[in-house]
């Protein structure tokens, strides 16, 4: 079977802290074919240890692991996948960096960044608009900046990441049209420029492309609307 692997090492979490020493996530990394880096970051240190012990019991049985998700094949089987759009938004930004040009890199974050706001669960305790725009594109899609955040950023991204809904939740078409509704308008919200517009459509078929093939999406749903 093409694919998987049985050669998995499981490191030791990272503590990952803002510059003034502040915790902002645990992150579990493994690596599968002696190559390949994987990483998955939680809020809570008991959360990393959980998963981390998983990946270890899964590596030690014996079990394969699959080279386009990092995880036990075992586990696309039985679970049901639920990774937040926040999360999924980071792990596209990641994949497409090193390819990306410095300009390009800005116009996925501008697209990501515009979109995101219809993937509120809440508006509860919304930090203000100006403030998720900027932590949002600076550091959130921004895979060098990311982890430099000040703790009022941080928080702000915690924010972000706490209120998420599931990517699971764009099969609903009146939510996926309104990802695309907010994708290509202005701050304003009106109709952004032509060329703008499409650009954004663009990166977020090609983000919603890249949940298809990590098995998060059946199929994209973008491709379904006019």
């Amino acid at each position: 079977m093409s694919g998987i692997t049985y050669k998995v090492r499981v490191f030791k979490t990272e503590v990952r802290k803002t510059a003034a020493g502040k915790v902002t996530s645990y992150r579990v990394q493994w690596q599968t074919e002696g190559r390949k880096i994987w990483k998955k970051s939680f809020p809570l240190a008991a959360q990393a240890e959980t998963y981390r012990s998983s990946l270890i019991t899964a590596a030690r049985s014996g079990e394969a692991f699959s080279l386009v998700t990092g995880e036990p094949v075992s586990w696309s089987r039985t679970q049901t996948p639920e990774m937040t759009w926040y999360a999924f938004l980071c792990k596209y930004v990641d994949m497409k960096w090193k390819g990306a040009s410095a300009n390009y890199r800005q116009v996925i974050a501008r697209a990501l960044t515009a979109a995101t706001p219809a993937m509120f669960t809440t508006r509860r305790g919304k930090p203000d608009d100006k403030a998720l725009r900027s932590a949002l594109h600076r550091y959130a899609f921004n895979m060098q900046q990311r982890e430099t955040a000040t703790d009022e950023v941080a928080d702000t991204l915690k924010w972000l990441a706490d209120h998420s809904k599931p990517i699971s939740a764009l099969t609903d078409p009146g939510l996926i049209r309104d990802v695309l509704d907010k994708a290509t308008s202005t701050v304003a919200g009106t109709r952004a420029a032509p060329n703008t517009a499409r650009k954004h459509r663009l990166i977020v078929s090609n983000a919603l492309d890249y949940a298809v093939e990590l098995k998060l999406l059946e199929s994209n749903p973008l491709k379904t609307l006019n």
